[in-house]
């Protein structure tokens, strides 16, 4: 992991990471982008849908967390679901590209407080004297939304200034 290069007022660490491609299946919705409150509950309603039908995603999983991709299309959607080796085409899945990362870590584990979280980091990112947002997704660890345990980790995709 690469040192520290930023703390904000609200304490929010701003640390890059260089991440392998990861591939993502699962549950995928369409979500609002101009109320923070529906964009929050459409998400919540995905993540019960996910716990619901967590055993069969998990039989494949490469490892215990579980995982939340943001990513625009025509439109913004939201994909649930948990880290593969392979994908079958008929799955609903998604290639969270390698590359230099943001990562920002807290301990929230309601879906509310999640999103806030989410858009200051993208506001501690727009202050960067160092680095841009260089795609429109990003992965987030949604563990704890779903177990109550661990860490909420967001991966915002970065390039140097």
């Amino acid at each position: 992991m690469s040192p520290l290069i930023g703390r904000s007022r609200s304490n929010m660490v701003l640390e890059i990471v260089t991440l392998p491609a990861q591939i993502i299946i699962g549950l995928e919705a369409v979500v609002p982008v101009t109320d923070l409150a529906g964009m929050s509950e459409a998400k919540t309603e995905l993540i019960a849908k996910l716990k619901a039908e967590q055993a069969a995603l998990t039989s494949t999983a490469v490892d215990d967390e579980f995982y939340g991709v943001n990513f625009a299309t025509d439109e913004q959607n939201y994909l649930v679901g948990v880290k593969v080796a392979m994908t079958d085409p008929l799955e609903t899945n998604y290639l969270v590209a390698a590359g230099l990362y943001a990562v920002f870590t807290t301990t929230i584990k309601q879906r509310v407080a999640a999103d806030q979280f989410v858009a200051d980091a993208y506001g501690i990112l727009a202050q960067s004297a160092e680095y841009v947002v260089a795609a429109n997704h990003n992965l987030e660890v949604i563990t704890p939304l779903i177990t109550g345990k661990g860490a909420f980790h967001l991966y915002i995709p970065v390039a140097a200034k």
